[in-house]
């Protein structure tokens, strides 16, 4: 978050910078990639793309920002006109300022009881089901389709962006200097293998666990996966997931009890 003119702002660093209002410059945002049209009958498309803020100024299309004053006006017209059905928020911004913002979003929220209101929320690279939080007329296959994308784009900010960029950098850095200052004396071959991390991030919860659970089941006794790729893909352990099945089992046979779990004792394939 920023502040200028005494306004905090939720702006991107990057778009922060383009404003350089502090050095007197006049930024520049037209937005000439934009053609909305509403072409489809029935649709209302309103666009709010560059810089957001309160109230209208005089140089907002030169400069390509939108106010939430105009949001709220266009959307107010489209409420009233017979002829529009639906109102699409064609979203293209940065951030912006944050006084009023909460107020227009308490407007959509309401208006939404009087017409259909959606957002374009692809760029985001999210749901529109997740940005809105709204899951009407939502199904299981429409909802795992969309969060199979979602999570897959997920994965790959995951690992190609936090372990390859982040995590590892800082993992080998101190690993370093933890063993140029003598706290770990490993040697050259320990440290070879301590460089080889697997980087496990968080997981995700299932859509429906029984049948999610049921194709992995299938998966691993088929050998198209392995136990070890199934419990990563949940944000475990596999060494540890083991252990503590190893420990359950010795807990319980010292107790004498037997679970469908125990697989010393149960030797049926289900």
């Amino acid at each position: 978050m920023k502040q200028q003119k005494n306004k905090p702002m939720m702006v991107e660093p990057r778009s922060f910078e383009l404003l350089s209002l502090q050095a007197g410059k006049q930024p520049i945002f037209k937005n000439i990639k934009h053609a909305v049209k509403n072409s489809e009958k029935g649709i209302k498309v309103i666009p709010i793309h560059g810089i957001l803020t309160k109230n209208s100024e005089a140089f907002d299309d030169i400069l390509g920002m939108t106010s939430y004053e105009k949001i709220r006006e266009e959307i107010e017209e489209a409420l009233i006109d017979e002829e529009v059905e639906t109102i699409i928020l064609d979203i293209d911004s940065p951030g912006g300022e944050v006084n009023g913002l909460f107020d227009l979003s308490d407007f959509i929220y309401e208006a939404r009881a009087l017409k259909k209101i959606v957002a374009i929320a692809v760029g985001t690279g999210i749901t529109y089901e997740q940005l809105t939080g709204d899951l009407t007329g939502v199904n299981y296959s429409s909802i795992r389709a969309g969060l199979i994308e979602f999570r897959r784009r997920c994965g790959m900010l995951q690992h190609n962006i936090m372990v390859y960029q982040f995590c590892r950098p800082v993992w080998d850095r101190w690993l370093e200097l933890a063993i140029l200052s003598g706290e770990l004396d490993i040697g050259e071959k320990g440290a070879k293998e301590a460089k080889e991390v697997k980087w496990i991030a968080q997981g995700f919860d299932w859509v429906d666990p029984l049948k999610d659970q049921q194709a992995q089941q299938m998966a691993v006794r088929n050998g198209f996966k392995s136990r070890s790729e199934v419990v990563s893909e949940l944000g475990y352990d596999i060494e540890e997931i083991d252990q503590e099945i190893a420990e359950d089992q010795r807990r319980a046979s010292s107790l004498g009890l037997s679970f469908d779990s125990d697989v010393t004792t149960n030797q049926e394939i289900i």
